[in-house]
């Protein structure tokens, strides 16, 4: 167990000893000073001592829902210093137990600045299915503590597991995981998308029917292991914010993902399994896994009871007003800011009309949504409004009311502010114009100037006068310039373009450039007289080349597939005979004794030869 009781720290080696209760001084780097000299100065200070970093602390789950047989994997990492002690605020479930904490720490670039991580790992095992609730965890540092949020786990009857294990082939399988059977119209919840596979490669995201859902961004949440039987799976899972549009019993699923498996190994006849080569032979299949869908109970909100102001947020949430500035003349701007921060759906979360806010000029809010997790599930909403008093005898801004829908209670909450009280001046009075008698003196008009000039006795010294810019021959030619850079930008996108484009075309260049480098190997290859190397890199040359023609990966290029894939390119049979006894060469040399380095050197033009031969051939047109 991590703890026995409310009081009881962390059973961790690392924080009992000794040097756990001490600062890090040595791997601390503080803000950079915008002096140079400061700098300089504190460079001992950066590296040797000085906490200037706030600490922070989070705790999460690799798998949020595991089968009977599983583990989880509870994560705590802490930047910029351990933790002095670790306690919870009651004990782990009966049924969970942990093991003893795995510790390593890395350093990580956060907002462009070096950050020392620590992280502590506990694996929990369950002996039970069922919900279980792993307890809030505080952690102690030298000028604060951090608390965690409690977490859930689910531990479910692992016969479903076993079962898709079997009908997948037991080499890989999807399997969606929902927290609950029924939820609310607009409530929020996390989708697990649990992927089991034991070798694939090109794994793509997910993706996921669901038809009268709104869905948010997929992301990998984390990278597992477990057995299942006899075999050994990597468990990547993948989750999803899910939130029902409308009620009703709705399906969710299935959930599909593409990924390529390792096929049967096509070694041909004669070569050792053992063979280093024989990774070259093996193929991989692309494969489209699918899950089996779930359905959903959806239950519409409640009618009664609900607040005339409620805008359709399920969740639980808190609030919190403030204005500024609260000191003011009539007709001055008032800054009003509500944040609305908790977990659910924040995008439906508004505040309801002013509509009894007399001698106020209201103006619309900007509304900004801050996520707290990857999935979006939890975050702050904040509201910005301008507010203008019109009247002195306005004395205090109204409470600010905000009603949700409670899925956990089943009740409809409202949030309360009160009155925030103003000192509203009145606006000072404008100067009066005066009034024209009409027997006013008027003012006589000043005398006129002295138009007249007189000549100058000294004319100063005299200057060139030099011609306007326009009349200028490296003006107008600077002119040019930036009408030269745009059609060079614009010839350059189009290349841009038209290659993306065209995946043959793509291909091709790519192709081409890795051939180029393949050749420079071989040269470097055949100096250092590194016979085997050199054949391997030739066949991975020949390989990138055919694949290229013959529009196939470049493992996938066999002596099988000259026969049966480059004829129809329309090859000529001298080029494929030509190819055929170049890796006749290559299959040669693996089991040939040393060869000199002249001997090296002497092969290259025909390699060289062959692919440049085959580049200049037209591609076929396809049909």
């Amino acid at each position: 167990m991590i703890a026995a009781n409310p009081v009881q720290r962390l059973n961790s080696p690392i924080l009992q000893s000794g040097k756990a209760n001490k600062r890090l001084a040595c791997d601390r780097q503080s803000a950079k000073l915008p002096e140079i000299v400061c700098a300089l100065l504190l460079f001992g200070l950066l590296n040797c001592g000085g906490a200037f970093a706030a600490p922070t602390f989070s705790a999460s789950l690799d798998r949020n829902t595991i089968y009977f047989g599983e583990h989880a994997q509870l994560s705590l990492s802490f930047t910029a210093e351990r933790p002095q002690t670790l306690q919870m605020d009651r004990p782990m479930p009966d049924n969970i137990t942990s093991s003893q904490p795995q510790t390593f720490q890395r350093r990580e670039d956060i907002n462009g600045q070096s950050t020392l991580m620590f992280v502590y790992s506990y694996v929990l095992q369950p002996k039970a299915t069922g919900q279980f609730t792993i307890p809030a965890i505080t952690a102690r540092f030298a000028a604060t503590n951090l608390t965690s949020a409690p977490m859930t786990l689910r531990v479910l009857d692992s016969q479903k597991l076993l079962q898709a294990a079997d009908n997948g082939g037991r080499q890989a399988f999807l399997n969606l995981v929902l927290p609950d059977q029924s939820v609310f119209v607009g409530e929020v919840f996390p989708v697990e998308i649990q992927l089991y596979v034991q070798h694939a490669q090109n794994l793509r995201m997910p993706q996921l029917e669901a038809e009268g859902f709104t869905l948010g961004k997929p992301i990998q949440q984390g990278q597992s292991t477990s057995q299942i039987g006899n075999s050994i799976y990597n468990v990547v899972t993948f989750r999803i914010a899910a939130t029902p549009a409308k009620a009703g019993h709705l399906t969710l699923g299935p959930a599909e993902c593409s990924l390529d498996l390792r096929g049967p190994s096509r070694t041909p006849a004669g070569r050792s399994v053992f063979d280093p080569f024989a990774d070259i032979f093996a193929e991989w299949q692309p494969v489209t896994l699918r899950s089996d869908p779930v359905g959903i109970e959806v239950v519409p909100l409640p009618a009664e009871r609900q607040p005339a102001d409620f805008t359709g947020a399920v969740g639980r949430f808190a609030m919190s007003v403030e204005a500024s500035p609260t000191n003011v003349t009539a007709g001055d701007p008032i800054t009003l800011r509500i944040e609305i921060s908790g977990r659910g759906g924040l995008e439906a979360a508004a505040l309801p009309e002013h509509k009894d806010w007399q001698n106020f000029k209201i103006y619309p809010a900007k509304t900004e949504v801050e996520a707290q997790d990857p999935l979006g599930v939890s975050g702050v909403k904040k509201f910005e409004q301008v507010i203008v008093p019109e009247l002195p005898t306005v004395t205090a801004i109204p409470e600010v009311h905000f009603s949700y829908f409670d899925p956990e209670t089943k009740t409809y909450e409202t949030l309360r502010r009160p009155a925030i009280p103003l000192q509203v001046r009145p606006a000072a009075n404008l100067p009066q114009p005066k009034l024209l008698v009409e027997n006013a003196r008027v003012a006589e008009p000043p005398p006129p100037q002295d138009e007249l000039v007189h000549i100058k006795a000294l004319f100063g010294t005299a200057q060139q006068v030099r011609p306007a810019l326009l009349q200028q021959a490296w003006f107008l030619t600077l002119q040019t310039v930036p009408f030269l850079a745009w059609v060079s930008a614009l010839i350059w996108r189009r290349r841009i373009d038209r290659i993306e484009n065209d995946p043959r075309l793509k291909r091709r260049l790519r192709a081409r450039r890795e051939v180029e480098r393949l050749l420079s190997k071989l040269q470097e290859l055949a100096q250092q007289n590194r016979t085997e190397e050199f054949f391997a890199i030739a066949f991975r040359l020949l390989q990138e080349q055919l694949g290229e023609r013959v529009d196939l990966p470049p493992s996938a290029i066999t002596e099988a597939v000259l026969e049966e894939k480059l004829p129809a390119t329309g090859v000529p049979m001298e080029f494929i005979a030509k190819f055929q006894a170049l890796f006749e060469l290559c299959n040669q040399a693996r089991y040939a004794p040393e060869r000199s380095a002249q001997e090296l050197l002497s092969l290259i033009p025909q390699f060289d030869g062959a692919v440049r031969q085959l580049q200049q051939l037209p591609l076929p047109v396809e049909r």
